[in-house]
């Protein structure tokens, strides 16, 4: 039963458009590492929306209107690029303050060069702890902007 439950899960994951990214950071079905050792609930909150692609960036925001993928554009920097998970966590100049703040914490744990978002957001340990907070500091900045807007 259990194999069973596995390959259907499995399945999902691998046949379903918006769990790609959470796709590339799940190994394995079994408890997260980042869920015991977070122990700030807005961080692991945030994290974890992050992970599953449950937040209110404009990859998402625009699925449920039906929005063209190109048109998902950010509308913090003038880079011209979708607001995915990885523009936030790596390209967005609206967080690059926050980033150098993260990546001076991260770099002994985490080669900074060539970063993907999924090595981020399956990080480990106290690199999960430091991630987690740049999530919610840049949710938070992100937010405050909406409401100037």
């Amino acid at each position: 039963m259990k194999k069973h439950y596995l390959k259907t899960w499995n399945s999902k994951l691998k046949n379903s458009t918006k769990l790609d990214l959470y796709d590339s950071i799940k190994e394995n079905y079994e408890i997260e590492d980042y869920l015991t050792s977070i122990r700030n609930f807005e961080q692991r909150r945030y994290f974890t929306k992050m992970r599953t692609s449950n937040h209110k960036l404009a990859i998402e925001t625009g699925r449920y209107i039906r929005q063209k993928i190109e048109d998902r554009l950010c509308v913090f920097c003038n880079q011209n690029q979708v607001e995915t998970e990885e523009h936030m966590l790596l390209k967005c100049s609206l967080y690059s303050n926050l980033r150098k703040e993260l990546f001076s914490k991260i770099s002994g744990t985490i080669d900074t060069n060539n970063l993907q978002a999924n090595a981020l957001l399956k990080a480990k340990h106290q690199t999960s702890y430091y991630v987690s907070r740049f999530i919610l500091k840049a949710f938070e900045l992100r937010n405050s902007k909406i409401l100037n807007f």
